[in-house]
């Protein structure tokens, strides 16, 4: 934590959260995969806590990456970091699943 950070309340937990939806970007594929074929069997509950758990893992290791790259991380904010970067995964997985609903259902009335 820089002095900036100190400085500047709230700072920290913004760089922190950007970091996490960067992570949480760059992952998201990798999300997807595991998850696509069976959230279309799920409620949006179930597939809320199916992502969170699935997610989990994939999470874990650009977070990892990222306390060995970025100097300004404290080590105790880790699982602060994991736990906002797989929130973003989830939201990122079941916005994606919604719009392909969304076009499932726009190109079944066009047809």
């Amino acid at each position: 934590m820089g002095l900036f950070d100190l400085l500047i309340p709230g700072r920290y937990t913004a760089r922190l959260t950007t970091l996490a939806d960067a992570i949480a970007q760059r992952s998201h594929e990798a999300v997807w995969d595991k998850v696509a074929v069976r959230l279309a069997t799920m409620s949006a509950i179930e597939a809320r806590g199916y992502v969170r758990a699935r997610s989990r893992l994939v999470i874990a290791g650009g977070v990892t990456r990222a306390m060995t790259t970025e100097s300004w991380i404290q080590a105790s904010s880790e699982p602060n970091l994991a736990a906002l970067a797989v929130d973003s995964a989830v939201h990122l997985t079941l916005n994606r699943h919604r719009r392909a609903l969304d076009q499932g259902a726009l190109l079944r009335r066009a047809a």
